[in-house]
């Protein structure tokens, strides 16, 4: 079934189209991308778009256009991009579909790698035996194991309302 990127559509699955993507991919010279089949490409968009709305979500700025009737999180009304310049809430914003494009490259090379399947039971923190003591994890739990795509973070910068992994101090 071919994507659906109708903006603000009941049945969208995909912010970026498949031409969106291979232009983005090539002028990056991203081979893998040039070598895969329309089939995995527009299946990695899609899980792409799901990771982007399910790690960001609570991030993104400003309101549905359609409220709960759209099945994306974008296109977003009331939203300013960091330099405080008002985006089209007709639209989806370059920095989406680019992020897009970088979460479905890795979704290509390893799919479901962005949302990887964890359990708390296995996470052990620290185990001793004796005089050995080892530790497995620092904590965190699942959380801890959901992947951070620095490039990803950067390309949202401009539009997310809090930065994952920073913090405002405020003098009292």
């Amino acid at each position: 079934m071919p994507l659906d990127t109708t903006i603000g559509g009941a049945n969208a699955d995909s912010y970026a189209s498949l031409a969106y993507a291979l232009a983005y991919h090539a002028d990056k010279g991203n081979a893998a991308w040039a070598l895969a089949t329309d089939a995995n490409r527009e299946t990695a968009l899609r899980r792409a778009t799901t990771w982007l709305d399910g790690t960001y979500r609570s991030n993104w700025p400003g309101y549905r256009v359609n409220g709960r009737v759209q099945a994306l999180d974008w296109p977003r009304s009331d939203v300013a991009d960091i330099g405080g310049y008002a985006v089209d809430y007709l639209t989806i914003p370059p920095e989406v579909l680019r992020a897009t494009c970088e979460a479905a490259l890795r979704e290509l090379a390893l799919p479901g790698g962005l949302s990887p399947d964890v359990t708390d039971a296995g996470i052990v923190k620290s185990e001793s035996v004796g005089p050995i003591s080892v530790t497995y994890r620092g904590g965190g739990g699942v959380g801890a194991s959901r992947p951070i795509v620095t490039v990803i973070d950067d390309i949202l910068s401009g539009l997310l309302s809090i930065r994952r992994g920073t913090a405002t101090l405020v003098r009292a």
